[in-house]
């Protein structure tokens, strides 16, 4: 225990379980790129330990460790190539796995480049490298130990496809904690529990090509997250890639060409939509069927609203609508009752059948509606007054239970259909 320089010989493969276990006064350790194998506990208690140095990194690599304590990088304060401190490791060419607890718990660790060619990162293979500041992965890698990342931190982007875990805890990212996750074009598969329970991430994005995402892949996760991909239907809710997310901003990108009915069912927070929202035939299987967004952004290039969109979305109290939608779909704002002003920015828009209808809506700019279709405002008994614009038909039921005190009716108006203002109880 009074051993403070150890530099072992250049003909040692071999250390074995528990060989300088307990050994407090070791401060400076030299390992020799013979050694093929440590044994379990090998270096347990070096706790003075402050510089390793070794002088082949391919050779390190190639080293087995047989658990966590058997490196000694997991309590040493600096790793030293030919006598220079790694902040930063370029990993050499010829290595193709980073092994099991190759740089465990190494602190030091800023940075580290993976080639092209490694396809298998082992279990532990960074654990504890909480000095990262980014890691990119290589769409080499096939292979994943068990908390190869675990209390990682920095930026994180993934070149490669990510393979489904059987559970949360053989997950590559379990118990990391990743600031950003940024996901590749390029990758197909983003597997079951990928970023389970990743609450450090503050921003995650999804590419467009991505086909599958899968069970419990964003469970626990916040903060902000855009996705530019299709997002399949959920036949549950436990089934939807947003189960159990707590995500304070949604961004849908334009190349999201369909959204799967459930697939928003307790989404909270600010939604932005930038691609065409499909029309449904019915409200449970509308895109945002079940959704508990506060706010929906409608992006500048979006048209369309489609039927059903956001019938029954009870918490949405503002949409902002993007300058050229013209078109708002039957029942797109049914029975949103919380919503109460709504504000057009295209001089030329339609409002189909029942868009508003049993709806807490307040005040509608309508002097941007060119065409509104029965029932829009059905038993809208929050609506007292109206800007009729340009519309020239009033269609049936329109305005029926609605909660109108005063109707001027426009000098454009030619059609009044019938039950126009039925039951309107105020006039």
């Amino acid at each position: 225990s009074t051993i403070s320089d150890i530099s072992l010989p250049n003909s040692l493969m071999l250390i074995g379980s528990y060989s300088f276990k307990g050994c407090e006064g070791i401060s400076s350790l030299t390992i020799p790129q013979s050694l093929r194998r440590c044994g379990k506990g090998a270096f347990e208690g070096c706790c003075a330990l402050r510089e390793l140095h070794i002088s082949d990194l391919a050779a390190w690599f190639g080293t087995v460790f047989e658990e966590a304590t058997a490196n000694p990088t997991h309590i040493a304060k600096g790793l030293y190539l030919n006598g220079t401190k790694l902040s930063h490791i370029e990993v050499p060419q010829s290595v193709t796995k980073i092994g099991d607890y190759a740089l465990y718990n190494y602190l030091s660790l800023n940075t580290i480049t993976l080639h092209n060619a490694i396809t298998e990162i082992g279990n532990s293979a960074l654990a504890g490298c909480n000095g990262l500041t980014a890691l990119s992965l290589p769409a080499s890698i096939t292979t994943f130990g068990i908390s190869p990342f675990a209390e990682c931190t920095g930026e994180l982007t993934v070149g490669c496809n990510i393979p489904s875990a059987s559970s949360s805890a053989n997950s590559p990212f379990y118990g990391s904690k990743f600031s950003q996750a940024t996901f590749a074009e390029g990758i197909k598969t983003i597997g079951d529990y990928a970023l389970y329970n990743c609450s450090t991430i503050e921003q995650i994005t999804i590419p467009k090509g991505v086909e599958e995402v899968g069970s419990y892949a964003l469970y626990g996760c916040s903060g902000k997250i855009s996705i530019d991909c299709n997002i399949p239907s959920a036949e549950s809710e436990y089934d939807s890639i947003f189960y159990c997310t707590s995500f304070d901003e949604i961004t849908l990108g334009r190349n999201v060409a369909s959204i799967g009915s459930g697939t928003f069912t307790g989404c909270t927070g600010t939604l932005i939509v930038e691609c065409e929202i499909p029309a449904s035939s019915s409200a449970s299987e509308g895109a945002f069927y079940g959704a508990s967004v506060t706010k929906v952004v409608i992006g500048k290039e979006v048209a369309t609203i489609g039927d059903y969109a956001f019938r029954g979305c009870t918490k949405i109290a503002e949409v902002e609508f993007g300058s050229i939608v013209k078109s708002i779909g039957s029942y797109a704002f049914a029975n949103c009752t919380n919503l109460k002003e709504v504000i057009l920015k295209n001089n030329s828009v339609e409002i189909d059948g029942w868009a508003f209808s049993y709806s807490s809506l307040e005040k509608i700019n309508m002097e941007n509606v060119s065409r509104m279709w029965d029932y829009a405002f059905e038993e809208t008994d929050a609506l007292e007054t109206i800007n009729w614009g340009d519309i020239t038909a009033i269609g049936e039921q329109s305005f029926a239970s609605s909660g109108l005190t005063n109707v001027s009716i426009s000098t454009k108006v030619t059609t009044i259909e019938t039950n126009a203002f039925k039951n309107c109880k105020s006039l």
